[in-house]
């Protein structure tokens, strides 16, 4: 083999180990995004049902102003 051929498979072998050490990495952060978004999941929850109702308050608020500007024309 001449001093190019061997350069170039030391070089392939390199970049394809990089690669598959990426990938992993790559797939434990993914694994790790997921749990947290699991358990995040269950206070977005617990958050939302007080703030949708705030905002359905708001809104027969606003509804009622809307009704009692009619009356007034």
């Amino acid at each position: 083999m001449e001093i190019a051929q061997i350069i170039i498979a030391i070089c392939l072998v390199f970049i394809t180990i990089t690669i598959m050490v990426i990938a992993f990495f790559l797939i434990m952060l993914i694994k790790q995004l997921q749990n947290l978004v699991s358990k995040t999941e269950g206070v977005v929850d617990n958050i939302s049902r007080p703030v949708n109702s705030f905002v359905d308050f708001l809104m027969g608020f606003r509804n009622g102003f809307s009704f009692f500007k009619k009356f007034k024309q």
